[in-house]
């Protein structure tokens, strides 16, 4: 990590980032086949599926949504955690 930080802190930081990205990730792909799935099941049925399906795609969108700040969250850890002017901004008194 960067040499401005001599408690290792900016490692947790970017070490962090990395596991937000990965698990904001797979809320995106888990919720787009949630969604995907939803949308078909409701085409195919022509609508009987309704209770099931559109609760289903809200519930996939809400997934996608939220991995994605998840994801945002975690890109800006890892920059933070890997410049020194992300210590520095972090660290000010």
């Amino acid at each position: 990590m960067n040499n401005a930080d001599p408690t290792g802190d900016d490692a947790w930081q970017v070490a962090w980032g990395v596991v937000e990205v990965v698990g904001g990730g797979a809320s995106v792909v888990g919720g787009a086949i949630v969604t995907g799935a939803g949308a078909v099941t409701e085409g195919a049925t022509l609508g009987a599926s309704t209770p099931v399906s559109v609760p289903a795609v809200g519930l996939g969108t809400l997934a996608i949504g939220g991995g994605a700040v998840v994801v945002g969250n975690g890109i800006k850890d890892i920059v933070q955690g890997s410049t020194s002017e992300g210590y520095a901004r972090q660290h000010r008194g």
